[in-house]
């Protein structure tokens, strides 16, 4: 395929792009959609340490949307416009979007059609994987005993060890 320049794959959403690294956080409009994918999938009004303020009068059993989210969020770390001095929802959605593509904000997923059922899957190939040992570390006895025996050969519990040895 000769592509000028990069394609983003169809086949995946647009907020999970945004969330994995695969579009860049800086070119995000709109980053409450993303936020609210997030949310949706990781307990992130715990993990920030953001509540509603005591003069709230919505629901306190709702939870929060994403721009409510980004709002606490902004009050938490100060982000505020520079003219009212309102709270700065779309920097603070911005930064939770940026700690999301570092990693600060872990979210896991299960591959499609995963299950938490046990037979559901193919238990023999498991047992197969646990089973296999490579050759190399299924040397007989004697063959162990011949190797010790050498004063030039490197003990085979530490592999690295002969490149400790300088020639030059």
């Amino acid at each position: 395929c000769d592509c000028p320049g990069l394609v983003f794959p169809s086949l995946v959403d647009k907020n999970l792009q945004i969330l994995s690294g695969l579009f860049p956080v800086a070119q995000v409009r709109e980053p409450y959609s993303p936020i609210a994918c997030l949310a949706a999938r990781i307990p992130l009004v715990d993990i920030l340490g953001v509540r509603r303020e005591e003069g709230d009068v919505s629901d306190p059993d709702r939870p929060m949307s994403a721009w409510e989210i980004c709002f606490y969020w902004a009050e938490k770390r100060g982000y505020h416009t520079a003219k009212a001095a309102r709270p700065d929802v779309y920097r603070a959605a911005n930064s939770l979007l940026r700690l999301a593509v570092e990693g600060r904000l872990c979210m896991a997923m299960r591959p499609p059609g995963f299950t938490h059922s046990d037979n559901d899957y193919d238990k023999s190939e498991i047992e197969q994987a646990n089973a296999y040992e490579p050759a190399s570390e299924s040397l007989s006895s004697e063959e162990d005993e011949e190797e010790s025996g050498d004063e030039g050969t490197v003990p085979a519990a530490n592999r690295f060890a002969a490149l400790g040895d300088d020639p030059y």
